[in-house]
């Protein structure tokens, strides 16, 4: 718990033998100068609440490609033990298949009117084109 973490990640994947979907938890620590993964199956996918995630606890410079480590393991286990208990909610920027189908069709139309120069008016605003 003392070692020094890179991240640490939650994901549901495939059980080992095909026997269903299960919950992960990806522990990323520094050995020998490389990113080590540890990987520890918390059990049935069904009984998590909480949404998969992803935890950093250091970064890479990109100037330098320098591993600097910000957390220990310790701490990201206890960050994750707490989403746990408390699951994030999605933000309101999460949609539906449907509502991402008619956004990209709005989308499609807004860029036309724009390349046409297209203006709209009405009685709650204008949107002028040029």
């Amino acid at each position: 718990m003392d070692e020094p973490c890179f991240g640490l990640v939650e994901r549901i994947l495939q059980s080992p033998g095909f026997r269903g979907f299960r919950r992960y938890r990806l522990i990323f620590v520094i050995r020998n100068d490389a990113v080590a993964e540890f990987r520890q199956d918390l059990g049935p996918a069904k009984k998590f609440k909480a949404l998969e995630f992803y935890i950093p606890g250091g970064v890479i410079q990109e100037q330098t490609g320098r591993i600097e480590i910000e957390h220990r393991v310790g701490e990201l286990v206890e960050i994750a033990e707490n989403l746990h208990i408390k699951p994030v909610e999605l933000p309101d920027m999460c949609y539906s298949t449907s509502d991402l189908r008619n956004r990209y069709h709005d989308y499609r139309e807004n860029r036309r009117k724009w390349r046409e120069g297209i203006s709209t008016f009405g009685p709650l605003g204008k949107m002028q084109r040029s």
